[in-house]
């Protein structure tokens, strides 16, 4: 018996739902590892966030003056 036979185990051949499960597993590994880089890449996320969220506060206020604006101008014509 040589050194080949001793460590030689057969192969199963994989079925086609084995063999599909594997490729997803490697297709999200690499999504995953993309999606990560992008998310280091943009670090400016959190200001981004923030900026939208005061944008969003000065556009109601704005609207809230608006409003505010025709109902003196309507009231001060009844008068």
């Amino acid at each position: 018996m040589n050194k080949f036979e001793k460590t030689y185990t057969p192969v199963r051949k994989m079925t086609p739902h084995e063999n599909y499960r594997k490729n997803i597993g490697e297709f999200n590994k690499k999504v995953t590892k993309k999606a990560e880089h992008i998310d280091s890449k943009d670090s400016h996320s959190s200001e981004l966030k923030e900026g939208v969220e005061i944008m969003k506060y000065t556009f109601g206020l704005l609207c809230l003056l608006l409003l505010l604006m025709v109902f003196y101008l309507f009231f001060n014509n009844l008068s």
